[in-house]
C-alpha cells in the first residue's frame, strides 16, 4: 500500500463504520467531508462505491454527491460519466442559487474539457464561472482562488502566457492566505511552466522547489507528483539537458501508467517521444510517437491526436520527409483553435522555408511571430527569430536577417540560452549560425551553439566559410571545426571515406605545418583532376604538403603507401596545377622552391 494510500485509510474507515452502524446521516457528512481527499490519494472508486450505497437515501443531499461523483469520474479518467454527473449538479445548485457549488461545476466541467483539448468548451465554462463570480462578489476566497487557477490552467494553452502569470499569481496569494496546500501547488507549478516558456530556468526549477514542498505539506497524490515530473522534464527539455530530460520523462510515464492517470499516461509518452527526437535518435522516436498514438485512442483523447501529428511531424521534417510532414499538420489543423492554429502553421512556416518557399515561409512566421510576441512566449519568439534570419536570407534581405538575428541573440546571451525546443533543424540553425560568424554577431555563443548544439550538423557551413570568408571568419570557422572533431575538416573535404594512413599525415601536417587548415578547401579544388572538382583526392593534397616540405618521391611514397611512380605523377599533377611546367624551370630543386614561394602566396601553407 503506498503512503498516499495509508493517509486515506482513516478517512475510509469512518465512513465505512457509520455504515455499518446504519448511521446513514454520519456516514454522508464524513464522505463529503472526506471525499475529495480520498479521490487526491488515488482511492476514486472506494468513493464512488460510498457514492452508490448512500444516494437512494441522500435526500437534500444529493447534488453535492452528484458533485462528488463527478470528480471521482474525472480522477478515473471516466470522462463521459464525469460530465454527466457534473452538469446534473450544476443544474441542481443553479436551481437552489447555490452559487459556490454552481462554480465548481463550472470549474470542473472545463478541467474535463481541457483534459479532452477540446479547449473551446472548457473556455466556454471558465467563462460562466468567471461570469458568476463577477456577479457575486461575496464570494469566498477558496472559490475566487480556484477561478483564478482554473482561467490560469487554460492560458497557456491558447496562447496567453501573460494572462497565466497574472492569474496564477493572484490564485497563489489567496491560497496562501487560506494556508491551502493543495492550490498553493496548483499555483505555483503553473508559475513554474511560465517561467519556463519566457526562458527563466531559474525562477521556473525555484518555482518548482516550492511547489515540491506544499505536495508533502499537503500530502498530495500521485497526480501532483507526475505533474512535477513532467515540468521538470520540460525544463530540461527547454535547457537542452537532453539525457536528464529524458530520465525524469520516462520516470513520469511509469508512474502515470502504475497509478493509470489517463491523460498523464500519453501525454508523458509524447513528451519522451519528443526528447528522442531532440536527441536525433530516430527510430527510437518513431516507436514513441506511435505508443502515443495508441496510448490517445486507448484512453479516448482523441484531440489530443493533433499534437502528436504535429509533433511526429516534425520528426518526418528532420528526416526530409516533407509530404509526410505536411499530411499530418494538415490533419491536425482540422480540429485546432486559434492558438493551436498558430502553433501548427508555424511547422508550416517551416516547412515551407526548408523547401525554399520562402515568400509562404515569411507571411506565416511573421504572424506566428506578432501572436507569440502578444503572448510573452519567449521562447517561441527565440526560435522564430532564428527562423525567420533563414527565410531573409534565402530571400538575399541580409539587413532584415540581420535585425532578427541581432533580436535573438541578444535576448539569448543575456539569458544564457544556447538552445530552443520547438521547430529546431539543423540546417536552419547552422545556415543562421554560420551567417552571424561572417558579420560578426555575437560569436561567442555562435562557437556555443555550434560545438554544444549543432557538432558535426554544423560542418557543412563552417566548409563554406573556409572557402569564401575573410581571414578572421576563417580562422574561427577552423576553431570551431577542430573544437567539434580533430577529423572534421578532413571529412568534409574527402569525397569517400579516408585511409587511416592519409588521415594522420593529413592531420600531423594540418597541426604542425606546412598545411593551413583555413585554405585547404580551395587546395582541394586547385589540386583536383580536371572536370572532376568535387571527386577531389586527398592523397594528391597529402603528396603535396610533404613535398614541399622537401620529402623525396621514395619517402613520399612510403610514408602514403603508394608506388613511387605514382607518387611521380602526382608531383606532376601539381606542378601543372600550379602553371609550373617542365619546359619552364628544368631544375627541380628550383621548381620546388618556385611552388613552395606559389603555394606561400596563396595561402596554402605556412611560413616556419
Amino acid at each position: 500500500m503506498s503512503p498516499q494510500s495509508e493517509h486515506a485509510t482513516p478517512w475510509i474507515r469512518l465512513i465505512e463504520t457509520a455504515v455499518q452502524a446504519g448511521e446513514t446521516e454520519k456516514a454522508l457528512e464524513r464522505l463529503l467531508e472526506y471525499g475529495e481527499n480520498i479521490i487526491d490519494t488515488g482511492k476514486a472508486g472506494t468513493v464512488l462505491h460510498f457514492i452508490d450505497l448512500l444516494l437512494p437515501q441522500a435526500r437534500g443531499q444529493t447534488p453535492r454527491l452528484l458533485l462528488l461523483a463527478g470528480r471521482a469520474h474525472l480522477a478515473l479518467g471516466n470522462l463521459n460519466d464525469s460530465a454527466l454527473n457534473l452538469e446534473s449538479a450544476r443544474a441542481e445548485f443553479a436551481r437552489l442559487e447555490e452559487v459556490i457549488y454552481e462554480i465548481q461545476c463550472y470549474l470542473l466541467l472545463a478541467q474535463l474539457y481541457h483534459r479532452y483539448e477540446d479547449l473551446s468548451t472548457a473556455r466556454l465554462y471558465l467563462d460562466r464561472a468567471a461570469q458568476r463570480m463577477h456577479d457575486n462578489t461575496a464570494l469566498d476566497q477558496k472559490t475566487q482562488g480556484d477561478i483564478y487557477l482554473s482561467l490560469a490552467r487554460l492560458a497557456p494553452d491558447t496562447g496567453q502566457l501573460r494572462q497565466a502569470e497574472r492569474l496564477a499569481q493572484r490564485a497563489l496569494t489567496l491560497f496562501e492566505r487560506l494556508n491551502d496546500p493543495r492550490g498553493q501547488f496548483e499555483a505555483l507549478r503553473l508559475l513554474a511552466l511560465v517561467a519556463q516558456q519566457k526562458g527563466e530556468f531559474p525562477v521556473a526549477s525555484a518555482r518548482l522547489e516550492v511547489a515540491k514542498q506544499r505536495i508533502k505539506a499537503g500530502k498530495l497524490g500521485a497526480r501532483s507528483r507526475v505533474a512535477v515530473l513532467n515540468t521538470e522534464a520540460h525544463i530540461q527539455w527547454y535547457r537542452g539537458n537532453l539525457d536528464r530530460a529524458l530520465n525524469l520523462a520516462e520516470k513520469a510515464t511509469a508512474m502515470a501508467d502504475r497509478s493509470q492517470l489517463g491523460k498523464f499516461r500519453a501525454y508523458h509518452r509524447l513528451v519522451r517521444a519528443n526528447i528522442l527526437r531532440a536527441m536525433e535518435r530516430y527510430t527510437e522516436a518513431h516507436i514513441a510517437y506511435q505508443e502515443a498514438y495508441e496510448c490517445v485512442q486507448e484512453e479516448g483523447f482523441y484531440l489530443f491526436l493533433q499534437w502528436v501529428d504535429v509533433n511526429a511531424a516534425w520528426l518526418d521534417v528532420l528526416e526530409d520527409n516533407f509530404g509526410l510532414a505536411k499530411g499530418k499538420i494538415y490533419r491536425a489543423l482540422d480540429t485546432a483553435d486559434q492558438g493551436q492554429a498558430i502553433s501548427f502553421n508555424t511547422f508550416l512556416g517551416a516547412i515551407h522555408a526548408l523547401t525554399s518557399r520562402y515568400q509562404e515561409a515569411e507571411r506565416i512566421l511573421t504572424t506566428s511571430l506578432n501572436y507569440y510576441l502578444e503572448s510573452d512566449d519567449r521562447l517561441a519568439q527565440f526560435a522564430l527569430h532564428f527562423l525567420l534570419a533563414y527565410v531573409y536570407l534565402g530571400l538575399g534581405q541580409e539587413e532584415q536577417a540581420e535585425e532578427h538575428l541581432t533580436q535573438a541573440m541578444s535576448w539569448a546571451c543575456y539569458n544564457n540560452i544556447d538552445y530552443f525546443p520547438h521547430w529546431w533543424h539543423p540546417t536552419m540553425v547552422a545556415r543562421v549560425c554560420a551567417h552571424a560568424l561572417t558579420v560578426n554577431l555575437y560569436p561567442e555563443l555562435v562557437e556555443r551553439i555550434f560545438i554544444k548544439r549543432l557538432k558535426s550538423a554544423g560542418a557543412k557551413e563552417l566548409h563554406g566559410l573556409l572557402e569564401h570568408a575573410s581571414p578572421r571568419v576563417r580562422t574561427l570557422a577552423v576553431d570551431i571545426l577542430e573544437s567539434i572533431d580533430d577529423n572534421a575538416v578532413l571529412d568534409i573535404l574527402a569525397s569517400r571515406k579516408i585511409e587511416p594512413r592519409i588521415r594522420a599525415v593529413l592531420k600531423e601536417m594540418i597541426r604542425n605545418g606546412p598545411l593551413d587548415a583555413r585554405t585547404l578547401p580551395r587546395l582541394v579544388k586547385k589540386l583536383a583532376p580536371k572536370n572532376q572538382q568535387r571527386k577531389s583526392s586527398l592523397v594528391t593534397v597529402a603528396t603535396f604538403g610533404l613535398y614541399v616540405q622537401g620529402y623525396s618521391r621514395r619517402a613520399i611514397a612510403s610514408r602514403l603507401d603508394r608506388a613511387e611512380t605514382t607518387i611521380r605523377n602526382q608531383i606532376t599533377t601539381i606542378y601543372e596545377r600550379f602553371g609550373l611546367h617542365h619546359r619552364d624551370i628544368r631544375s627541380r630543386q628550383d621548381r620546388r622552391q618556385r611552388l613552395r614561394e606559389l603555394a606561400l602566396k596563396e595561402g596554402f601553407i605556412r611560413d616556419r
